[in-house]
């Protein structure tokens, strides 16, 4: 994990990063939507679209 960080840190941009960081929990819950059958529920589909907001509005 700490190669695959530094390897990030050396080859991607800053904005890139950060939005990797803060759309992680979003693809945590997509995989384990898809790998453990779990279910998403409202406040995880509402705590997404807020995060999605977030990113789409802080760069404005």
């Amino acid at each position: 994990m700490l190669c695959i960080s530094y390897l990030s840190r050396k080859f991607a941009n800053g904005f890139l990063l950060v939005t990797l960081v803060y759309t992680s929990p979003m693809f945590a819950i997509f995989l384990a939507w898809f790998y453990f059958k779990e279910r998403i529920t409202g406040a995880k589909l509402a705590a997404s679209l807020i995060t999605i907001t977030g990113i789409v509005i802080i760069p404005l």
